[in-house]
């Protein structure tokens, strides 16, 4: 092996990379939003529960439930959104069941006095509407996240190339 040859890679290891501001593009980002497959996916779970409740099917009214649970917050982390699919999580957990502990506090306090069997019936509205407030609470908030872009433009022999990446 030539010494010359070894120095050579050695000065070219210990060069500092530099390299033209011109050259160098910026980092863009692109905010996507996927707010529509939100919805979409509640809208199908929502029509699954009806279906459920009209067939008197407890199964299926438990896969509507657990699909309305988890799919969304699911949607939120693959979009990379993890903080807010903890949000969606616990939304759609937390709300209903304080709709749930209001109702049970209300039928131990016996406090509906024109109701023959006391607030029994309260749970079946309360239950509900916290599903449907976290549901709206859901779709509000932001459901976007931002896709960082480049792109680059180099001139070769014979023509232009370009590059384009990004994560879709």
């Amino acid at each position: 092996m030539r010494w010359g040859s070894v120095v050579l890679c050695l000065a070219l290891l210990a060069a500092p990379a530099v390299a033209d501001p011109a050259d160098v593009q910026p980092v863009k980002t692109v905010r996507q939003s996927y707010r529509p497959l939100v919805m979409l996916t509640d809208l199908g779970f929502g029509a699954l529960a009806l279906v459920a409740s009209a067939k008197d099917s407890e199964p299926l009214l438990a896969v509507a439930g657990v699909g309305w649970v988890g799919t969304v917050p699911l949607v939120h982390a693959i979009g990379g959104n993890y903080k807010r699919a903890g949000t969606s999580l616990g939304l759609r957990v937390g709300v209903p069941l304080a709709g749930g502990l209001v109702a049970y506090a209300l039928y131990k306090a016996d406090t509906c006095t024109n109701s023959v069997d006391g607030c029994a019936h309260v749970e079946f509205v309360l239950v509900p509407v916290g599903v449907l407030v976290a549901t709206v609470v859901d779709w509000v908030l932001p459901s976007e996240v931002d896709i960082p872009v480049t792109t680059n433009l180099t001139a070769t022999r014979g023509g232009a190339a370009v590059t384009f990446s990004g994560t879709f």
